[in-house]
């Protein structure tokens, strides 16, 4: 079952948000040859979307924006989720929420 979190991004900043994973025995899950990918769209249905960039360490699975990308989506309410593949191909949700793009004042 995945972790459902609300998460809020401010809009020209550099986003970080790390979900902590645990296995069955709920054991930290080892994450060796596994991969993740993780989206922002505007509805389930939209054709575009804003991937993270994931970093994967045992237990961790961390999103994040680099500033400038944050800076392109519009001010607005957002869905997302990530998936992790493991190394024998099973695919699991582990986080999906509601994202919400604040927006910024100062422009650079």
């Amino acid at each position: 079952m995945p972790i459902i979190q609300n998460i809020y991004i401010d809009q020209g900043t550099t986003y970080s948000q790390g979900f902590t994973i645990n296995n069955a025995n709920n054991e930290p899950y080892v994450v060796a040859g596994a991969s993740a990918q993780g989206m922002i769209r505007k509805n389930y249905a939209s054709a575009n979307a804003i991937s993270f960039a994931i970093t994967l360490t045992d237990g961790l699975v961390t999103i994040g924006l680099d500033a400038n990308t944050s800076s392109l989506i519009v001010a607005g309410r957002y869905l997302y989720d990530v998936k992790m593949t493991d190394v024998l191909g099973k695919v699991t949700r582990v986080a999906e929420g509601i994202a919400t793009i604040t927006p910024a004042v100062t422009h650079t």
